[in-house]
């Protein structure tokens, strides 16, 4: 699925296509040459050639929340950015809801719908914070999300990441890791 900038990939559906593939792991091997391929095949197919992001998602949860994520940003080069846990991010967690809302995996209660995301695996890529958990809340118009080849008319999001709570809107600068 694509979502604006983002490809929203579901490893659930994946891994019908590659059975001993892990997809939850960050470190290099066979999962991230699979995603690198499918997503340079999707640009391609495509021809998007101003770059697009990946979101990976499952329904296998170890916490309390309902569904897992996992960020795979690519740099020009088509490598993954390295980082031994995963990294939350707001804008690829409102494209996922939105994928899940169209796929009809997220519950709603009239027009109102909320998910808890959570980040990574605590099996695959322990995170220094512990458990990291995005809260998604979307309000849509017409009490559901259309599908992707329609207009969708998502009212309102607002998400909270267990790590950082967006409060308000500027500039942040923060030294690199």
């Amino acid at each position: 699925m694509r979502v604006g900038y983002f490809l929203i990939l579901k490893t659930d559906e994946l891994e019908k296509s590659y059975p001993d593939v892990e997809f939850a792991q960050r470190s290099p091997g066979p999962r991230l040459d699979i995603l690198r391929r499918l997503h340079e095949a999707y640009m391609r197919e495509r021809r998007i050639e101003d770059g697009l992001y990946s979101m990976l998602y499952d329904m296998n949860h170890e916490a309390p929340g309902q569904t897992r994520l996992f960020s795979r940003f690519y740099d020009a080069s088509g490598i993954t950015i390295s980082m031994p846990w995963e990294s939350q991010c707001g804008t690829g967690t409102v494209a996922v809801g939105i994928a899940t809302a169209a796929q009809g995996e997220l519950s709603f209660q009239g027009d109102a719908g909320t998910v808890v995301f959570e980040w990574g695996s605590q099996r695959w890529t322990p995170d220094p914070y512990g458990g990291r958990a995005t809260e998604l809340n979307l309000k849509l118009q017409n009490d559901r999300v259309e599908g992707f080849g329609k207009t969708e008319r998502v009212l309102s999001v607002g998400f909270s990441h267990s790590v950082i709570e967006v409060l308000c809107e500027g500039r942040l600068t923060l030294p690199d890791y």
